[in-house]
């Protein structure tokens, strides 16, 4: 099969000879091209007293004393709802003209376009029904021409987090569990160390460089779709899983991300979902946005991904760290619909434009734009009828 754009972005750059051999003999490995940034100057954590009081411990905060971001051009539910139309613009085009280039799966053309159409169901925007359901069929495809090797392990580029990203697609459309799915499910039970975790194919961030996401991808595709007969197996897994995350330090953002999300995904309680969402809430910074890396500028992957999970995780589209992330959201979205975040990655194979915005940027900024379209769809209020 042709190689193709994938969620990731960087190669490992120590062994790199078996990282090729891994690109060669992966079928279902899509990569993307990415290219080298230079760090931008370092963000300013949020201030605690910035913090919406219905997340933290103390006394009522007087919201009217903090300093909010462009507070004259307030985001209207009518301005966000003519953004998500615009962001699915960007989006639906990209996703169509795919499978033109490339027949394998891939999170940034699969699972985010379809994040951000679902979330769009509340609203009163044309549905994009044949779409949806040629994603879905996309995914399967790419997935049931290799049963066997899922059942043995074996087969998957990208390992447990391509395996995790297309079950949660699947997920987004209320697929059933069936022989394909069962197939990726003995694949990760297969795959899962002894605690309870899963190892990365290579390291390409942002999208590829957490070993906790990608712990908590898996695991929540096997919570969802683990059929009777190995019920038991994939319990038991979850619980290795939850174990091992309990005893881990959150050190990148996408590991902060993956903890906030655990509890929802995995099945922990509210007293456990807003311990787990603390550090990415102490991580915003006072733009309303969030980092890649501590040296890094906010962008719009960083604070999707965290609006998203904190979302997610109990807080609502009232809560001030919400609104103050959406309110960037809004001002970094580009006339064109799309959210441009440059990827920091080192190419591994020859570059395919897919016609996306952003030229070499083009697929971190559709995941981004994904992301963020399905924020502003889960936060816009509905029209009344």
């Amino acid at each position: 099969m042709t190689k193709s754009a994938s969620c990731w972005s960087r190669a490992v750059p120590v062994g790199r000879i078996i990282l090729f051999a891994g690109l060669l003999f992966a079928p279902l490995r899509c990569l993307s091209p990415a290219w080298s940034q230079p760090p931008a100057s370092p963000p300013r954590p949020v201030e605690q007293s910035a913090i919406s009081p219905s997340v933290i411990d103390g006394p009522q905060i007087d919201e009217s004393k903090i300093e909010e971001t462009n507070s004259n051009r307030a985001t209207t539910d009518e301005d966000r709802t003519r953004a998500v139309a615009s962001g699915l613009r960007v989006l639906t085009r990209g996703a169509r003209e795919y499978p033109e280039h490339r027949q394998c799966f891939a999170c940034h053309h699969q699972t985010l376009p379809l994040l951000a159409l679902t979330a769009a169901h509340r609203l009163d925007l044309p549905r994009q029904t044949e779409l949806e359901r040629e994603l879905v069929t996309f995914v399967r495809k790419s997935f049931a021409k290799r049963t066997d090797e899922l059942q043995a392990g074996e087969g998957v580029g990208g390992k447990a987090l391509t395996v995790g990203y297309a079950l949660w697609t699947l997920r987004l459309s209320g697929e059933p569990a069936d022989e394909v799915t069962d197939a990726m499910v003995a694949y990760l039970l297969k795959t899962q160390s002894a605690e309870g975790v899963w190892e990365l194919h290579s390291i390409r961030p942002p999208a590829e460089e957490s070993v906790v996401f990608e712990t908590v991808l898996a695991a929540a595709g096997i919570r969802h779709y683990a059929r009777a007969e190995r019920q038991a197996a994939g319990e038991a897994a979850v619980e290795r899983t939850r174990g091992w995350l309990a005893r881990q330090t959150t050190r990148l953002h996408e590991d902060r991300v993956a903890r906030a999300w655990s509890a929802s995904l995995l099945g922990g309680t509210p007293a456990e979902g807003a311990g787990a969402r603390q550090s990415l809430l102490q991580t915003q910074n006072r733009d309303g946005s969030w980092s890649q890396t501590a040296d890094l500028a906010g962008d719009a992957y960083a604070t999707a991904t965290a609006l998203y999970v904190l979302l997610d995780s109990g807080l609502s589209s009232g809560d001030l760290v919400i609104r103050r992330g959406i309110e960037f959201l809004r001002q970094t979205q580009q006339p064109d619909g799309s959210w441009h975040v440059a990827t920091r990655a080192t190419p591994v194979q020859v570059f395919f434009d897919n016609g996306d915005p952003w030229g070499k940027d083009q697929f971190i900024s559709m995941m981004a734009t994904g992301w963020a379209t399905a924020v502003l769809a889960r936060t816009a209020e509905r029209p009344a009828r």
